[in-house]
């Protein structure tokens, strides 16, 4: 092992811990971002989650400022970059920020494309996720991942409990969606119609030019 460490991503060390987990993120909007699990060079890579990326676009920055902060307190991690994730790259993740990363996926993976509410439910889960600690998170991971960790397992058991607990009860009725401010109309203009003596031309809007008084004739 060399004397400095080599980190890639958010406290990823090949050198320390070869298992971990990356993020495939597109560029594209209707794309899909993709979480794997990469055990060692001698297993395929296993894909554990996907959610959309529009959904992801609005949870990425607080957690890489989450991880970030982390990293930066533990005196393990020294040396360590500040990362972040990067659409159209593949980004890796250490292997408990991982998991515990796959905790909020999990809970906000789309059931059904098109129909399902908990895209208005983003921010309710991510404040939830964000109010755990990382024992919490491993804990809700390894009992997850235990019964229901596949892709193809989405929407079930744990999967299916993740949902409600991080998003609660998802009614589109009670979506907590922020009311978007009214836009402040301009006061109406009225128009005033430009008078004009019957003796003289008006020269002006809203002025009204009066002929000079003539002189009385002399008698």
């Amino acid at each position: 092992m060399s004397g400095k460490l080599q980190f890639e991503g958010f406290a990823y060390c090949p050198e320390l811990r070869r298992h971990h987990l990356f993020l495939e993120i597109p560029t594209r909007m209707n794309e899909d971002v993709v979480f794997v699990e990469d055990v060692s060079h001698k297993e395929t890579p296993r894909e554990k989650a996907r959610i959309p990326l529009r959904f992801w676009n609005e949870l990425h920055t607080p957690v890489a400022a989450h991880f970030n902060q982390r990293i930066k307190e533990n005196p393990e991690l020294k040396g360590c970059p500040r990362a972040k994730f990067v659409r159209g790259q593949r980004v890796p993740v250490d292997l408990l920020l991982g998991r515990e990363l796959l905790i909020l996926a999990w809970a906000v993976e789309p059931w059904e494309q098109g129909k399902d509410p908990v895209i208005l439910y983003l921010r309710r889960a991510l404040d939830s996720w964000l109010g755990m600690t990382p024992e919490e998170r491993w804990t809700l991971f390894r009992l997850t991942n235990s019964r229901a960790g596949s892709r193809a397992d989405t929407g079930k058991g744990w999967r299916r409990a993740l949902r409600y607990g991080l998003c609660g009860e998802l009614e589109l009725a009670n979506a907590p969606v922020p009311v978007p401010a009214r836009k402040k109309k301009a006061p109406r203009r009225t128009k005033t119609r430009a008078t004009s003596s019957r003796t003289g031309p008006s020269r002006a809007p809203f002025l009204t030019i009066t002929p000079e008084p003539q002189p009385l004739p002399c008698p």
